[in-house]
């Protein structure tokens, strides 16, 4: 997809991380976004500073909340996207006998739930549409390499359950212009790479600029 046929974008998780971001780079390319997360006021922040306000929608609220999702496709129907990102989701890191079992059924409810009720959403929008569009599933990290002796709960679930829900649901969509796309995101907080000489950044911002370029979405011809 082209850069200049990109108008608007939609994107969860958009408070830190991968999805603050993708925020970043559509807002910086003057393309209207919508960010949806539990505290969105760090994009909010950073478009001021940019003078990119004009650009940005926001929307606070917890994706893990069925009847949030509701609310919040209410606000959607108003908007015509071209791109929609659901990457809002969490980890729950720990021996098993000592993690929470409300954090595992609340990973559950974000990480599949919400981006299953999302996806249906954008689906039943777009799958007839005469122009390209893109939905991009995210799938959550594995654990920070500074843990590795925590196990990741429920880690293989939702990587799993993206990757076999998008496989499926490309192969049944190949004729529509809708298309859809999944990444699986080994994001470790705190490792850092050299891109270029003395110029360093953390894996979310590399990962961020592969996935828009491997996805072509700045290309401007």
């Amino acid at each position: 997809m082209k850069l200049n046929n990109i108008k608007s974008v939609f994107i969860s998780g958009a408070s830190k991380g991968i999805g603050f971001e993708l925020a970043k780079q559509y807002l910086t390319n003057h393309i209207n976004v919508f960010c949806v997360a539990r505290n969105t006021t760090p994009i909010t922040i950073w478009a001021k500073e940019q003078n990119l306000t004009s650009y940005l929608q926001t929307f606070n609220c917890d994706l893990s909340q069925i009847a949030t999702n509701r609310k919040l496709i209410s606000e959607l129907n108003k908007i015509d996207f071209d791109i929609m990102i659901n990457n809002a989701g969490f980890s729950v890191f720990g021996m098993f006998e000592n993690t929470n079992i409300d954090d595992e059924l609340n990973l559950i409810d974000l990480n599949i739930k919400s981006l299953q009720f999302m996806t249906k959403y954008f689906y039943l929008k777009y799958h007839k549409t005469n122009t390209e569009k893109r939905i991009i599933n995210l799938a959550l990290p594995s654990p920070p390499s500074n843990q590795d002796h925590y196990m990741p709960i429920l880690f293989p679930l939702p990587l799993c359950y993206v990757f076999e829900f998008s496989r499926t649901w490309t192969k049944n969509n190949k004729k529509s212009n809708l298309k859809e796309f999944w990444c699986y995101v080994p994001v470790q907080s705190k490792q850092t790479f050299e891109i270029e000489p003395n110029i360093k950044v953390k894996n979310y911002h590399l990962v961020a600029w592969m996935l828009l370029n491997l996805l072509n979405c700045f290309k401007k011809n």
